[in-house]
């Protein structure tokens, strides 16, 4: 389900590219003189001009301004919803889901005969909705009915005792667009969907559907890849670990006490205490709802937020994903690749819960790569900020889940790890 959003965001990068001329230099985790910053080549006018002239051109104002009108609604309604004690917006019994469809326009779900829709909230969100004309469809189910259905599935999927049916079960998924959760099994007929049912759970908010192709890891082999010269290590490198495990690099994050050093998968035989080409594994965990591994570089190598000499990772970490929302990866096999988020919630890919799925391209190689979360300009002239979303973890060729990565915020709370 790749939207336009993402050959958007790919012409953003390739103008960048394309206005440079010229080769630019690598940063380092300081900013050190000769680095060409984004913000840098926005104050120049002929680049701004230029930029805009290709998107209108390619997508038509009507797009692009759907898509930042949609963002701004999105804030807005996000201010309507009480909050928990991290600050996320605690979603109402009327809502069942938000996404973003192939025009650029949110798309709000609201649900039917629910009790919720006689409060003076449901009068107030239904009033906004109306007035700034956003998108509204029906549905049966309300979002916190799919997240309660999740973490009971999570629960028994990952109890010592849990029952045989999950053995056939190659991944289950929040499905925002059809409402429903959806169970993929690697033989779907009516013995095992009615073992399934008789053992596991019984309820029409499931969906059951065959497994087109099983989620791998994008681990792979040794390589002869060289540690890179100059010693600033950038998020999308190739990392060997214990001179049999090459993978790629996420982000940089450090301890409480101070060390320093950057995140990639944890799965493959990754253990503490490995050697890498960077400096030696200090955490490690793949099980629950992490896949990840902290190096601790050494002095010899500076870990940065930067790519390819242009391009920023800013440290803040997206902690919500919504059907639509743009994403990208950056990984040592096949570089950038831009798609949208298709599984807001997954278990079942290879043991691990929480996973969140993406279209974006992948292959072996990139597992343990940056995820990042692309946050729409909010007007003409403005590039998109990238925030952390998590490292990659595998995927499904020939699905809409061919890139599915571990969240950044479980793994920095697994680990103890800050961004900075």
């Amino acid at each position: 389900m790749k939207k336009r959003i993402t050959a958007i965001v790919a012409a953003l990068f390739a103008m960048v590219v394309i206005f440079s001329g010229q080769a630019i230099s690598q940063a380092d985790a300081n900013g050190q003189d000769g680095i060409v910053f984004v913000e840098d080549m926005l104050q120049d006018e002929a680049f701004v001009a230029s930029w805009n002239e290709q998107l209108l051109a390619q997508y038509g104002e009507e797009y692009l301004e759907n898509l930042r009108n949609a963002h701004s609604n999105d804030a807005k309604l996000m201010g309507f919803f009480p909050k928990d004690s991290a600050g996320e917006s605690i979603y109402p019994d009327f809502i069942g889901g938000i996404y973003y469809n192939d025009d650029g326009n949110m798309v709000v779900q609201i649900v039917d005969d629910a009790v919720s829709k006689k409060s003076s909230l449901y009068n107030r969100v239904a009033a906004f909705l109306e007035e700034e004309g956003v998108i509204t469809e029906s549905v049966e189910f309300s979002f916190n009915e799919l997240e309660k259905t999740m973490n009971a599935l999570n629960k028994l999927y990952l109890a010592p005792n849990r029952p045989a049916a999950f053995d056939n079960m190659d991944s289950c998924a929040e499905d925002t667009l059809n409402n429903r959760i959806e169970v993929r099994m690697v033989a779907c007929n009516e013995v095992e969907i009615a073992r399934f049912k008789s053992t596991v759970l019984d309820s029409p908010i499931l969906h059951f559907a065959k497994a087109i192709a099983l989620i791998q890891t994008y681990k792979c082999g040794t390589t002869t890849t060289e540690a890179p010269s100059p010693t600033v290590i950038n998020p999308g490198q190739g990392v060997l670990i214990n001179s049999s495990i090459f993978a790629s690099i996420g982000y940089r994050a450090r301890l409480s006490d101070g060390t320093v050093g950057i995140v990639t998968a944890g799965h493959g035989g990754v253990a503490v205490n490995q050697s890498t080409t960077y400096g030696a594994v200090k955490k490690q965990q793949y099980s629950g709802n992490v896949d990840g591994a902290f190096i601790a570089t050494n002095s010899s190598y500076a870990p940065s937020n930067y790519a390819n000499g242009f391009m920023t990772f800013l440290t803040q970490i997206q902690t919500v994903f919504c059907l639509g929302d743009p994403i990208a990866k950056v990984g040592c096999a096949t570089g950038y690749t831009y798609g949208v988020v298709t599984r807001p919630s997954m278990t079942g890919a290879n043991g691990i819960t929480g996973l969140v799925g993406t279209d974006a391209d992948a292959a072996g190689g990139d597992s343990g790569g940056i995820v990042l979360a692309h946050i729409a300009p909010s007007h003409p002239g403005r590039l998109p900020d990238h925030y952390t979303a998590g490292i990659l973890h595998g995927g499904a060729p020939g699905t809409n889940y061919t890139a599915i990565f571990c969240r950044a915020d479980v793994i920095n709370a697994a680990f103890g790890l800050t961004r900075y």
